[in-house]
Order: structure tokens, then C-alpha cells, then sequence
């Protein structure tokens, strides 16, 4: 089973653009099902990463699930405005940098996440809350 880190339907909801109208069961071209399809295309891009950095995600710590929460929810407004966006909105590139940006933390500095206790892992966690909010910051909302 696919890891999604806690994402659900309405967090991808809560930062879509608001110009997009409800997603609802019957909604077209988007609905919950779609939605729920691209989380589940986000956390498998996400788990993969963590596989290949020797991450067991069930024993990740709170920052890092956050972090692969927050790419996970990246991903799947990326595809919703690319399925219902202008191709020349420059939030789907947002969305899109945003995801590779929070993928690439995960990948390129996989010793700065994980949890102390990974009986699989001996990374540790670095990151604390400043470093999240300035990384936060990196990543504005639409």
C-alpha cells in the first residue's frame, strides 16, 4: 500500500485556486476521484524517492511527513491545473517547481530526514522549525 503521508481530498482542495469551482463526486473535468488518483501519483513519485535514499517511511518523524505531505498535495494541484488550467498560467509551473523543489530536499539531502528510532536507517533529523519556516517560505500559496 501506497504511503500518502495523511494527504486527503480536501488538503489538495484547500490550496487549488479558488477560481476553479467545487470538486465534488460528479464534477468535470476534475472530481474527488480524479483528485484522490493524482495523490495517489504524488506519494508514489514520493515513496520512491524515500525507497531509493534507504528511508522506511512508516517511521518517518513529523517534519519529514510534512515535507512529503506538502509534495504530495504540490503534485496533485499541478495536475488539476493542468487538466483545467490555462497551459500558460504560471501557477501550473508553481505547482510543478514547488513539487520537484520538495522532492529534490528529499533526495539530495536524505540525511537530513528520517526518524532516530528507524531500526532500518541511521539518518537522523536535522531540520527544525526554523529551517521548515524558511523553507516554507520558498513555496508561496496561490
Amino acid at each position: 500500500m501506497i504511503n500518502v503521508f495523511g494527504t486527503v481530498i480536501q488538503d489538495v482542495i484547500r490550496q487549488s485556486p479558488t477560481n476553479m469551482g467545487e470538486i465534488t463526486t460528479t464534477s468535470k473535468p476534475i472530481n474527488t476521484e480524479t483528485v484522490e488518483e493524482y495523490i495517489m501519483l504524488g506519494a508514489a513519485q514520493i515513496n520512491g524517492v524515500l525507497q531509493r535514499a534507504n528511508i522506511d517511511s512508516p517511521t518517518l518523524d513529523n517534519i519529514t511527513t510534512y515535507i512529503c505531505k506538502q509534495a504530495v498535495i504540490s503534485f496533485a494541484v499541478y495536475r488539476i491545473l493542468e487538466t483545467v488550467g490555462n497551459p500558460n498560467d504560471p501557477r501550473n509551473q508553481r505547482a510543478l517547481d514547488q513539487f520537484n523543489a520538495l522532492k529534490d530536499m528529499i533526495k539530495d539531502s536524505p540525511q537530513d530526514l528520517g526518524n532516530q528510532m528507524s531500526a532500518s536507517s541511521t539518518i537522523h533529523s536535522n531540520l527544525d522549525a526554523q529551517s521548515l519556516e524558511r523553507n516554507r517560505n520558498r513555496f508561496p500559496r496561490w
